[in-house]
């Protein structure tokens, strides 16, 4: 399967970065309260969910009607 410069580009690369961002804050801010306590249960339970969701996401996305979904969106 090959991923179409076109396809990348429909992505809301804004929202994609925020999002991620805001994870990788969380994840820091779990980190370090793992550090302070000696448990990173939480950051890995964080990381998990985090690859999980992300991988929901590509697979939706690349879905055999991807966007497809949104047509009613749009005025006749």
């Amino acid at each position: 399967m090959t991923i179409s410069l076109n396809y990348l580009k429909k992505f809301d690369w804004g929202i994609i970065i925020a999002s991620v961002g805001i994870v990788a804050f969380g994840c820091g801010a779990i980190f370090s309260y793992g550090m302070a306590k000696n448990d990173f249960s939480y950051f890995q339970k964080q990381l998990v969910f985090f690859v999980v969701g992300a991988l929901i996401m590509v697979l939706i996305s690349l879905g055999k009607n991807s966007f497809g979904h949104l047509k009613f969106l749009k005025k006749n």
